[in-house]
């Protein structure tokens, strides 16, 4: 995909188990992957 490159970040796929898979429909697993949420301090300049 051409936007994996344009747009620098983390994706899905750094945060969720490759062995984790619906076995029915062979899809990934994406549900109850566990994340923190916190409020970012204000970053010092860098000169």
């Amino acid at each position: 995909m051409p936007w994996a490159g344009v747009i620098p970040g983390v994706s899905i796929n750094d945060l969720t188990d490759p062995e984790k898979y619906d076995r029915l429909s062979g899809n990934a697993v994406l549900n109850a992957t566990p994340v923190t949420v916190a409020k970012l301090e204000a970053l010092e300049a860098t000169e």
